[in-house]
């Protein structure tokens, strides 16, 4: 009911930038029968600064598609990311088309969108988005994680150009 439900005003207290909240105080927010979007959105990027995934998670899923557009470009791959490691593919998938309409020219949002084609089996989107990735300037990120490099190389390999072709 709504009554035993808190108000956010009475939740969120003032915590010192130096004081990490507990979950309980997290999951108090959540339930805020007047939680806005926007508490929605700042719970989900601060949960995940704090590696407090699944709880990112629960915000995220409060966070409606209209408000996506306020995202910076990493909050929106690292929101996107979030939904696909918690095996919402849907979401995930969502929050990728709305990063490439809203940051079309990104080379991060280029590799995230083919990290989730290769993570879901489809490696010939994932190989288009890496190049896309590339051509936007994204190949610094996939050189500094050894685990995208492989998943690059890997690609280059099977989808790539073949020596002596055109």
């Amino acid at each position: 009911t709504n009554a035993a439900r808190p108000k956010i005003s009475s939740v969120l207290l003032p915590v010192r930038y130096t004081d990490r909240p507990r979950a309980s105080y997290w999951k108090r927010v959540l339930s805020a029968e007047d939680l806005t979007a926007r508490n929605a959105r700042d719970g989900c990027i601060a949960l995940q600064r704090l590696r407090e995934f699944e709880l990112a998670m629960a915000f995220l899923r409060r966070v409606p598609e209209a408000v996506w557009v306020t995202f910076t470009e990493v909050e929106l791959v690292a929101s996107a990311g979030l939904a696909q490691t918690c095996g919402d593919s849907q979401l995930a998938l969502s929050m990728f088309q709305c990063a490439l309409q809203t940051y079309p020219s990104s080379g991060r949002v280029w590799l995230g969108v083919a990290l989730y084609y290769y993570e879901v089996g489809n490696e010939a989107q994932a190989y288009e988005c890496m190049c896309a990735a590339v051509r936007c300037g994204a190949a610094g990120l996939i050189e500094s994680d050894p685990a995208v490099t492989e998943i690059f190389l890997r690609l280059m390999r099977h989808y790539g150009p073949r020596k002596g072709t055109r």
